[in-house]
């Protein structure tokens, strides 16, 4: 988890985006479907948008374990 805590989230989406899987993925989409490589391509940004998390995740579930932590104690 470390190495995502310093990296910025567009930086995971950019790397997302330009995985060579991903790009051949949305090529071969493209080409099933006889639509412009471009829209595949501008979906696949939509996407990685959507589920690159816009929080820091290990902060998130180191708060959100210390609550279930006390609340279990209680």
């Amino acid at each position: 988890m470390r190495p995502f805590q310093q990296i910025s989230r567009q930086a995971l989406i950019d790397r997302l985006i330009f995985d060579d899987k991903v790009q051949q993925a949305a090529l071969a989409f493209a080409d099933a479907r006889g639509m412009p490589r471009e829209v595949a391509l501008d979906q696949v940004q939509r996407y990685a948008r959507e589920i690159v998390p816009a929080f820091n995740a290990f902060v998130y579930f180191r708060i959100g374990y210390w609550i279930g932590k006390r609340v279990s104690q209680a």
